[in-house]
């Protein structure tokens, strides 16, 4: 084939494009049906003229252009349209073998002008490069002089390589969810580590424009060698912080929270799993309309979707009663009902109490995962759920009995030190987890003091803070005026009159109370730019991978 002979040849000399092979230094295509030709080929008088003319020539790739013939203003159009295909294809996450569909060669040909001229799809690679080369130039002119988040994450492909992806987020964002770009993805051989992260950072972005001081923020999970990559790049990083996937510490958070509350994990499973069988879940949905129910599957826990379980026990709590009548229906006597049947008692408490008291926790992450640039409300987040461990921790016999009192079901003395005791390992666990993040004085949250600070940016929070604050660890703050201070504050209270002190304490903020802060500081430029440029430079960062 035509890259087997180029390959012979060093790719030095000849380079393939599809089924043609093309001269590098005289441009044009040459047979390669033999060998021999092209050796002879390189023997010729016309292109060792050439070559001595231009040393250079056999480094350099070739454009789209001179792999083909004369640059006519129709091959230029044929040109143009292919390119828009690609485009298309690439866009639209279209394989490239559809250009070798019968079907789509028929429609190119009859429907779309010059559509012969679109080839198949080993022949479209060059055009996917000469694309991604021109994106690429367009995405780096665009971040000329833009402050810029760089979220980092790992993962591995299935031919066992190390994946690292870099992407980009513009400060302040357009909108508040507004989504990542991908700047590169590296595709290692060995394991990464800390010193081979920070060289492909500081190789990468010179060619995308980014100065490192454009750098406000270093995105990354909590991984041992992502945080010493981050001490590293600190250094020469002078404006940036390093945040840790905080979605990713509240599951671990939460995850220790439910450890102990096996009898409601496992019914969520095993209620879910019953279902493999078609005819079964046309009898439940049946069986649900008939005791006027609303007809409802139930979800099933996935691992790696972070709220499934308390999505699937929030379903157990409204649909328990409706899951035992199904199960005593069913022909068969089904293990299901014995379990559910001698541990109902307990599965239902177990149930009820996550579903009451890790909803802030489940708020959370769902916040978290919604790429909202919210590092201003982080702070209040985790102080809202470290309160709620430590209460449940310091008054777990209180706790366990207001679940115990909203229930029909007896508990003797023996039971409600059962279930008090599964009170309290959870939320032993669940702080300990908690402590070793965000934990004042041990927390390896690496930007902690950060994200505690920069909550009197939050105009509903500001007043939390004392008069004249200190707000060391928030960047340029101490070149802040006096004036300025005593201006926001004095517009903070008329934008605390918009949302009431019920909303400023619920962390299930939506797109619309985002932009409203940003709103905030993008009309109050002018009235104090020194506390509006820290806030929009810091603010709306994502605080997750």
């Amino acid at each position: 084939s035509a890259r087997q002979r180029a390959d012979s040849f060093g790719n030095r000399h000849f380079v393939a494009r599809g089924n043609t092979l093309m001269c590098v230094i005289c441009e044009k295509k040459v047979d390669h049906s033999r060998n021999a030709s092209l050796t002879r080929h390189l023997q010729t008088s016309r292109h060792l003229e050439r070559a001595s003319r231009n040393p250079t020539a056999s480094n350099r790739q070739l454009s789209i252009e001179t792999t083909l013939p004369v640059s006519t203003p129709a091959r230029l159009e044929s040109i143009g349209l292919v390119r828009h295909f690609v485009r298309v294809l690439a866009s639209t996450n279209t394989p490239f073998n559809v250009a070798n569909n019968p079907v789509m060669r028929n429609f190119l040909l009859e429907h779309v002008k010059n559509g012969g001229a679109i080839p198949k799809a080993n022949a479209l690679s060059p055009y996917l490069a000469d694309l991604f080369k021109t994106e690429e130039l367009k995405l780096a002119n665009s971040l000329i002089g833009k402050k810029i988040q760089l979220v980092i994450d790992e993962t591995f492909d299935r031919e066992g390589r190390y994946v690292l992806c870099v992407l980009g987020l513009v400060q302040p964002p357009v909108t508040p969810n507004a989504k990542p770009f991908v700047l590169r993805t590296f595709f290692e051989k060995k394991a990464l580590n800390s010193a081979r992260v920070t060289e492909l950072l500081i190789e990468l972005l010179p060619k995308f424009n980014i100065t490192l001081r454009q750098i406000l923020a270093l995105s990354t999970d909590s991984a041992s060698y992502m945080l010493a990559a981050g001490r590293n790049l600190k250094p020469i990083l002078p404006n940036a912080f390093h945040l840790t996937c905080t979605a990713h510490i509240m599951h671990l958070i939460t995850k220790a929270f439910l450890e102990p509350f096996q009898l409601a994990l496992k019914w969520a499973r095993m209620f879910a799993d019953y279902f493999a069988s078609g005819s079964r879940k046309n009898r439940y949905m049946e069986f649900l309309k008939s005791i006027n129910v609303s007809p409802k599957m139930p979800p099933r826990p996935v691992i790696t979707r972070w709220t499934s379980l308390f999505d699937a026990n929030a379903y157990a709590l409204k649909y328990l009663e409706a899951q035992k009548a199904f199960l005593r229906s069913e022909d068969e006597e089904p293990e299901l009902l014995q379990f559910i049947s001698e541990n109902y008692r307990f599965l239902k408490f177990q149930i009820k109490f996550i579903e009451l008291r890790a909803r802030p926790m489940i708020r959370a992450i769902k916040l978290l995962e919604s790429d909202m640039g919210i590092l201003f409300l982080l702070g209040s987040i985790t102080e809202n759920i470290g309160i709620l461990l430590h209460s449940l921790k310091t008054f777990a016999e209180e706790a366990a009995d207001e679940i115990i009192n909203d229930m029909t079901e007896t508990f003797s003395m023996s039971d409600k030190e059962q279930v008090v005791k599964l009170v309290k390992k959870s939320a032993t666990a669940s702080e300990e987890k908690f402590k070793k993040y965000f934990d004042e004085d041990t927390g390896c949250y690496p930007s902690r003091d950060l994200v505690k600070e920069i909550a009197f940016f939050y105009p509903v929070k500001t007043f939390q803070f004392q008069e004249l604050p200190i707000l060391a660890h928030v960047p340029r703050f101490d070149e802040v005026p006096l004036s300025e201070l005593h201006l926001y504050r004095a517009k903070a209270r008329s934008f605390r009159t918009k949302i009431t002190a019920e909303q400023s304490e619920n962390i299930e903020v939506n797109a619309s109370e985002v932009q409203e802060v940003q709103d905030f500081w993008k009309a109050n430029v002018e009235s104090f730019p020194k506390l509006a440029s820290i806030a929009m430079d810091y603010c709306f960062l994502l605080p997750a991978s």
